[in-house]
């Protein structure tokens, strides 16, 4: 017996023969009848057949019975492939690879085999066996293309990139498929070469144009690049290829915001789109880009259905405050989300930094304080209250708010966050540090978390190679965020690598020009490069924005330019 579900019918006529069936008709429920398994008159294989079939027909113990019940009659390697694959999907790799052991030892050279075998070994962690069986295997099959495909997939799927990379290089250029560079693409990737990342999804395009996991790969990395032309055109290609996903066509649509196009991200929408919910989020990436001209016309454009939803309540509000400064008819709007709407906590902690924003923060803090009366599990309102309190310099106040929500949502991590951010700014650098590794600790993808820590680290100038690590994965988790640049570019700058920290800096200022921390970091690593002109930009723009050391800043500057220009002061 060879595959089971292709002498399922030669194999019934048998069956029906025996037991006295005629013509085509379809027995009903389960095949229980185990007399027919005892039977001397049918071969091993036709009751094999039959066990099988009651295998597909069962579930849980039942099922492994039957199954074992046809390996026992006729042990072929594709009952005990289909054996490994029953006990791995119920987690139990010891028996799995037992079982592929069995399997292997009646066909010691089946390939399909071998790769479940390693797999379940990988499985327990037993890498250095699996990598044997690896190397066994290929010594077997050398120029088997197609399997060193599988085996690379497995790997990767086991996480051991480098494994995988090593085998699926092993392919010659000739004969790598799209699905081959489409692996070798996830190897790099999970190894964070990027540029062999891209590099290897571009092969799988250009060998199957219509592959559209590589292209939707292909954006996100060209994304990670901040290459978003070429992101706009892989996306495009997606949607050209016939792709409905709603994520796609929204990453298109704010990378046509990115590229400053709002009116091709409106097209977009506008054309494409007819789910009231993906409306609103494609609405969203309008306000959340700043671009709320067109935000407004997408929400009359699609009539009262989308303007009159709570999220078009909440959306209409930022616009008329945004555009008409009209605070009255933000808060008018506010009010109109029913209470038992899930928005309606939103709707307050808009209401109330609405209110800190229009310069009237004792409102804001009475309103915040209802609302936590209200909603006492809502992280929002007590850090919302927390920054208020640090606004009007009054760090106690906001010290007793935050402590009153960790007793109310115990090691909530937003609410660690501020108060790891109130001990930073009163000098209390060990809370700070011990706050950031609680909230790591519960939360490791927690990217603030993540970057505060690693800079301060590298302010206090201690344990950098964990700074660096740290920096790292939130810029990782969040690769366009400018104060995450800025951290990476201080950590370089630090243990002396300028040349890479002016590179990270000045990505840095692109994206975000108004702070004067980063701006006088961007002095001071082109002072250390001798690049004067950009070292003085450097330090005056951060002079604009009101930096908290303003004499220290104009002693740098003055250091600059007393032997060039006296008056620049």
């Amino acid at each position: 017996m060879r595959i089971p579900h292709l002498i399922i019918t030669s194999c019934l006529l048998l069956i029906w023969a025996a037991v006295g069936l005629s013509g085509c008709s379809t027995p009903q429920g389960p095949i229980r009848r185990p007399e027919i398994l005892a039977s001397p008159s049918l071969p091993d294989e036709a009751r094999a057949t039959y066990a099988y079939l009651q295998y597909l027909q069962l579930s849980g113990d039942e099922a492994l019975q039957a199954l074992n019940t046809a390996i026992e009659l006729d042990p072929t390697p594709e009952l005990f492939l289909e054996k490994v694959h029953l006990l791995w999907k119920a987690s139990d790799y010891e028996q799995a690879e037992q079982t592929a052991r069995k399997g292997l030892n009646a066909a010691p050279d089946h390939p399909s085999l071998t790769l479940a075998l390693i797999r379940t070994i990988l499985a327990q962690d037993k890498n250095d066996q699996a990598m044997d069986l690896v190397t066994k295997l290929l010594d077997q099959r050398p120029q088997d293309w197609s399997l060193r495909t599988r085996l690379g997939r497995i790997l990767l799927q086991e996480r051991s990139p480098s494994q995988a990379l090593s085998v699926l290089q092993g392919i010659p250029d000739e004969a790598k498929s799209a699905n081959t560079h489409y692996f070798i693409a996830q190897a790099f990737d999970a190894m964070d070469n990027r540029k062999q990342t891209i590099h290897h999804l571009e092969q799988a395009t250009h060998l199957d144009p219509s592959f559209h996991k590589a292209w939707a790969e292909l954006g996100y990395q060209y994304e990670l690049s901040r290459d978003f032309v070429a992101a706009k055109r892989a996306y495009s290609t997606l949607l050209s290829l016939g792709e409905t996903s709603r994520d796609i066509l929204l990453r298109l649509i704010e990378l046509n915001l990115k590229l400053n196009d709002p009116n091709q991200a409106l097209k977009l929408l506008t054309s494409r789109v007819n789910q009231t919910e993906v409306v609103l989020s494609g609405i969203g990436l309008f306000v959340h880009n700043g671009f709320y001209e067109q935000a407004l016309h997408a929400l009359e454009d699609f009539g009262p259905q989308v303007a009159n939803s709570p999220q078009g309540f909440l959306y209409r509000a930022v616009l008329v405050w945004e555009l008409n400064n009209d605070l009255d008819q933000a808060l008018v709007l506010l009010r109109q989300l029913p209470e038992n709407s899930e928005l309606h906590p939103r709707a307050l902690a808009l209401r109330c930094q609405l209110l800190w924003e229009k310069g009237t923060p004792t409102a804001a803090l009475s309103l915040a304080q209802q609302a936590v009366n209200q909603y006492p599990q809502q992280e929002i309102f007590y850090t919302l209250q927390a920054k208020i309190h640090r606004s009007r310099q009054d760090p106690d106040a906001a010290r007793g708010i935050l402590v009153n929500g960790l007793e109310n949502l115990p090691d909530n991590t937003e609410i660690l966050f501020q108060l790891g951010v109130l001990d930073y700014e009163q000098d209390r650098i060990e809370q700070a540090i011990q706050h950031m590794n609680r909230i790591i600790a519960q939360d490791p993808d927690h990217s603030q978390a993540l970057n505060f820590l690693g800079y301060t680290l590298v302010e206090q100038n201690r344990d950098l190679d964990r700074a660096k690590i740290l920096i790292e994965k939130a810029l990782r988790l969040d690769p366009e965020n400018g104060y995450y640049l800025d951290s990476l570019a201080w950590y370089q700058y630090t243990v002396g690598h300028n040349r890479q920290a002016w590179e990270s800096i000045q990505a840095a200022v692109e994206l975000v020009d108004d702070d004067p921390v980063i701006w006088e970091h961007y002095g001071d690593i082109a002072r250390a490069l001798n690049r004067m002109d950009q070292a003085r930009q450097g330090y005056r723009r951060s002079l604009e924005f009101e930096p908290e050391h303003p004499q220290r800043l104009r002693s740098k500057l003055k250091a600059l330019t007393q032997d060039h220009d006296p008056d620049e002061l």
